[in-house]
């Protein structure tokens, strides 16, 4: 995943996606008993047949698609497959040895502490074959363009918005849910496999697409060139409009984190183009077009929900974070009752602290919580990321949202920030092939 170069990809890659997104669509939209076996039909067929580039792209778009999905036996269809490619590519699919065995302490120390606190259900031992996965993608030392993979990501992440609306809807109108009378996705009474999701993590996925595509808007004015300029205006229209339809269904979700982490987002791109003058007066006028648009567009069809949305940030709703504060200072408490709980947690499965960092201190304890942070460092060096500006701002944003949502215990969960490391190393290594490029 070290080198960046251009990605090979048939038609077979977007007709798959199509073809699962079809079947999403049908069984949550129109009701049609769209079962598990013909979801992991979709899934399996065309993972015989994709290359190395292709898989790993289906990897970043069937992950936000989890929640309704059955995730714990795709996962296990990725891992075969990934095993198989590094068999036949060995020179391709390349890890250190410490990277490997800090990953593979992790997960075992998950295992052991769910063994040993009675947590066996499916979920609990799921996030261990969930890290062999990542380590699998991780791996792997030619990733496609980080162009291609933040199209792909925007578009599952929209794809599992409209799916999850289209359930929603089922139970309450769209009325209701755009006038903020009801909390898009707090609650779901449907039976069966449907897309359900959870509007905080909802926001965390639109934020991490927001920045990868307001990070490819700003350094494509950046890098091209005048005569490259006609030829982006297509790429640029396609990066606008997932920004708009990611920010729409942010909004909807009623998430107050989504909203200032992406005003931070905003702001940080703003200072990001304050060195040349032109492109951040453009940024300037780009943002003040966005804003009138979208109130403009608010107040025409959803009256009702700009008053809901201010009135989440009333002082009494913003009280003890909306009860996260509370949760914190229960498990601290809890986390340092014993020594056993300070070295060993009390569960990752069990707690329930919104910050995900929190989650694995309390959770695993002092022991567990550095394999952990052992693991992330291991995996951040392979996929090439590295502390420094260029590039970093979705990296910097989403580790900001991670502090308000319960993240750690899934890959699917998590993987908005993941992604969003990945794009900050891949725009890094962008960055320093142009200048490089320019001499």
């Amino acid at each position: 995943m070290k080198n960046d170069r251009a990605c090979s990809v048939r038609s077979g890659f977007p007709a798959s996606c199509a073809v699962l997104a079809v079947l999403i669509l049908l069984r949550d939209g129109m009701r049609l008993p769209v079962g598990r076996p013909l979801l992991l039909l979709a899934v399996l067929i065309p993972l015989l047949f994709f290359r190395a580039e292709e898989t790993w792209l289906f990897c970043v778009f069937l992950l936000p698609l989890y929640p309704g999905l059955p995730g714990n036996y795709i996962t296990l269809l990725l891992i075969g497959k990934l095993i198989f490619l590094a068999y036949r590519e060995p020179a391709r699919y390349r890890v250190s040895r410490e990277t490997a065995a800090a990953v593979l302490l992790f997960s075992l120390y998950i295992e052991i502490q769910n063994l040993a606190l009675g947590e066996l259900s499916v979920y609990s031992f799921a996030l261990g074959a969930e890290l062999l996965l990542l380590l699998l993608l991780a791996s792997d030392g030619v990733r496609p363009p980080v162009d291609a993979v933040a199209s792909v990501f925007s578009f599952s992440v929209l794809l599992s918005g409209t799916a999850a609306l289209l359930v929603f809807a089922g139970e309450h109108s769209f009325q209701e849910i755009f006038s903020g009378a009801v909390r898009f996705g707090d609650a779901y009474e449907t039976d069966g496999m449907h897309m359900t999701l959870d509007p905080n993590f909802l926001g965390f996925s639109c934020l991490a697409g927001i920045a990868a595509n307001a990070e490819l808007l700003r350094h494509g004015a950046c890098l091209s060139k005048k005569a490259e300029a006609s030829a982006l205006c297509t790429k640029k229209a396609v990066l606008l409009f997932h920004i708009a339809a990611l920010f729409f269904f942010g909004v909807i979700g009623l998430s107050r984190t989504f909203l200032l982490c992406a005003g931070g987002l905003a702001a940080l791109e703003l200072a990001a183009c304050a060195k040349e003058p032109r492109l951040f007066f453009r940024c300037v006028i780009f943002l003040f077009a966005f804003c009138t648009g979208a109130a403009a567009a608010a107040a025409m069809l959803a009256p009702d929900l700009a008053e809901v949305l201010i009135g989440r940030f009333s002082a009494a709703d913003l009280a003890g974070a909306n009860g996260r504060a509370e949760l914190i200072f229960r498990w601290y408490e809890e986390f340092t009752s014993s020594f056993r709980t300070l070295f060993f947690g009390v569960g990752l499965f069990r707690t329930n602290v919104h910050m995900t960092a929190l989650q694995y201190l309390f959770g695993l304890g002092l022991v567990g919580s550095c394999l952990a942070a052992a693991a992330f460092v291991r995996l951040l060096r392979v996929i090439g990321f590295r502390a420094v500006p260029q590039g970093s701002i979705p990296a910097v944003v989403l580790s900001v949202m991670s502090c308000a949502v319960p993240a750690a215990c899934s890959l699917s969960a998590l993987f908005p920030l993941i992604f969003s490391f990945s794009v900050s190393a891949g725009l890094e290594g962008r960055l320093k092939t142009a200048e490089a490029s320019a001499f």
